[in-house]
Formats: C-alpha cells, sequence, structure tokens
C-alpha cells in the first residue's frame, strides 16, 4: 500500500493523478512518488522519495523479487531506458 506524505493511504492506482514534478522541486522525504505519461499513472512504478542529488533521485522501493532497499534513479533518459528506472519522469502522486 503506499500513502501520501499525510500519512493517509493512496488508494486505488486508478484514482491517482501526477503532481509536482519531483526533479528541481523541493519535495519532503517520505513522499510517494511515480512515473507517469500524459499525467496518468501508466502502471510504471511507484516508490518513496528520500532526496534528490545531482545525478538522480534517492528512493526506497521494492518490485518483484526484490526486498525493499534504497536505490538510485538516475537523471539520464535516453529513450531506451525504461520508464520506472529515470528520475526525470517522477512526479508527486496526487488523488484525482
Amino acid at each position: 500500500m503506499v500513502f501520501s506524505a499525510a500519512g493517509k493511504p493512496l488508494g486505488l492506482t486508478s484514482t491517482w493523478k501526477e503532481g509536482i514534478r519531483v526533479k528541481g522541486n523541493r519535495i519532503i522525504p517520505g513522499t510517494a512518488i511515480a512515473s507517469f505519461r500524459e499525467g496518468r499513472y501508466a502502471n510504471d512504478h511507484a516508490t518513496i522519495f528520500i532526496r534528490e542529488t545531482k545525478i538522480g533521485l534517492e528512493v526506497w522501493d521494492q518490485w518483484d523479487g526484490k526486498l525493499w532497499g534504497t536505490r538510485m534513479l538516475r537523471f539520464d533518459y535516453n529513450g531506451n531506458t525504461p520508464y520506472s528506472n529515470d528520475g526525470d519522469l517522477f512526479s508527486v502522486i496526487e488523488k484525482r
């Protein structure tokens, strides 16, 4: 289950909408973020924001076959990088 920064469940992904872009903005650590396409969550990836660095977004995340842990979502989209790994494409999750 993904929670907003206020600690409230964000509910079904079909109710999510794209909020402020993470890169270059002041985002509170612990905020739920996701990769969006044209304002909609396309079931790519959701994660928990830790901090922004010069090279990308440090996040807490987990996916099939992996335990929870930290990783870097780099700012280096080149057309071949999956949306779920590109720090440039992450925004704060908001409810519709």
